[in-house]
């Protein structure tokens, strides 16, 4: 259960510039509207990071609408060194920042999503090619490497965010295909 992994912890912030200001202190354009304190969606009262995390999460705020309509809860959830996953072709350590769990009834079960999303600054997504290709090995099946997934669970990467927008178009296209499945 998410409650027994997502309990009060202590974090240290020792980033400066917007990294290491809290989301009600943030100087970027377009989130002073968003109270993360009233959002039942973000799991937490308020959000550190950097740029393109914070932008993910206005993503998720702007789109809250459509995600109501599609699914019966949804949950996004900053990760804080809670859960460390492993690429399959060389079991190096990937600690996604966001898992985007979506709930919806169909028929007499719940079917879940668990979405790992990596928002990443443009001057490091070279670098790191690595998770985006491994986010899309978790989509795709991996191959050969089996993935917990059956009829009511299904876990997903997605590419990098980012707010270029090159970026940007790949992530929204990959986002809404895969809340129309």
């Amino acid at each position: 259960m998410l409650h027994t992994v997502l309990t009060d912890r202590e974090i240290k912030i020792g980033a400066t510039g917007e990294s290491g200001r809290e989301w009600s202190e943030t100087e970027l354009h377009g989130l002073d509207h968003i109270n993360l304190h009233d959002e039942d969606w973000y799991v937490f009262d308020t959000s550190y990071g950097t740029d393109q995390e914070k932008y993910l999460i206005r993503f998720i705020h702007d789109n809250r609408d459509n995600l109501r309509a599609r699914f019966d809860e949804f949950y996004l959830i900053r990760n804080e060194k809670m859960v460390t996953i492993y690429s399959f072709d060389e079991g190096l350590a990937f600690e996604p920042d966001f898992p985007l769990f979506l709930r919806r009834r169909h028929e007499d079960e719940m079917v879940t999503l668990q979405v790992f999303i990596e928002p990443k600054m443009a001057k490091i997504i070279p670098a790191e090619k690595w998770k985006q290709d491994f986010l899309a090995q978790i989509s795709e099946g991996s191959g050969s490497m089996p993935i917990f997934q059956d009829k009511s669970y299904r876990i997903l990467g997605v590419p990098f965010y980012n707010t270029d927008p090159a970026t940007l178009k790949v992530f929204q296209s990959e986002f809404e295909s895969m809340l129309a499945d």
